[in-house]
């Protein structure tokens, strides 16, 4: 289940100035996230649905989920879309 005050939006602002072009998936436990503009290419590949949740700066933001296996077809339907993907580990509580 999503932390309804997840800092994983922080986290991906950050890494995002790295990696502009980048689709952001965070590992959670036995799932994994994706946050704002992320969510939605991913909701499509992965064909979950988009919903929203409250960060820890307090905004409301959307997210989308999937299982942790499968997600090598996830990846591979985001890279033929033609998207460059990373899977990053949170850093602290999700």
């Amino acid at each position: 289940m999503m932390n309804e005050r997840s800092n994983i939006p922080v986290q991906a602002r950050l890494i995002r100035r790295r990696f502009p072009d980048t689709v952001l998936l965070f590992r959670v436990g036995t799932h994994v996230e994706a946050w704002d503009s992320d969510a939605i290419p991913v909701a499509d590949a992965a064909g979950t649905p988009l919903r929203s949740a409250v960060a820890s700066d307090g905004r409301r933001h959307p997210v989308t989920r999937f299982a942790i296996t499968t997600g090598e077809g996830v990846i591979t339907a985001m890279i033929a879309a033609g998207h460059k993907v990373a899977i990053c580990e949170p850093v602290g509580e999700p």
